[in-house]
């Protein structure tokens, strides 16, 4: 089971929408992880919300982040981070290698996450 990675001192940790626990597939079942059409997605900050919006059409998109994803404010901007505590995007950056499978994120760049993690 993922958990979240543990903040830094000074940040503030922000609300963010994450999976909850889900069963693990039947042995021998494969998850896959189908690549939603949204495009490239950019994360706003307000100073006190983040929002994510479709990069062509500046739609807000619910996305619905993997456990153990977290977000904080720190210095004044506001970080998505992985379980490990990598950046996954930072106010104001883009990506287009976020696959979900509606709003529920399964998978950043090459790195896919089981929902059942």
């Amino acid at each position: 089971m993922r958990t979240p990675f543990p903040a830094q001192s000074g940040d503030k940790i922000l609300p963010l929408s994450t999976q909850a626990p889900a069963t693990p597939p039947p042995s021998g079942v494969t998850v896959a992880c189908p690549v939603a059409d949204y495009g490239s997605i950019t994360m706003l900050f307000d100073g006190t919300d983040v929002t994510f919006v479709q990069g062509s059409t500046q739609t807000d998109v619910p996305l619905i982040w993997p456990r153990g994803f977290s977000l904080v404010q720190r210095s004044g901007v506001a970080m998505l981070l992985a379980p490990d505590g990598s950046v996954v995007l930072q106010s104001g950056q883009s990506r287009d290698d976020i696959g979900s499978s509606g709003f529920d994120v399964c998978l950043v760049g090459e790195t896919f996450y089981a929902p059942s993690e």
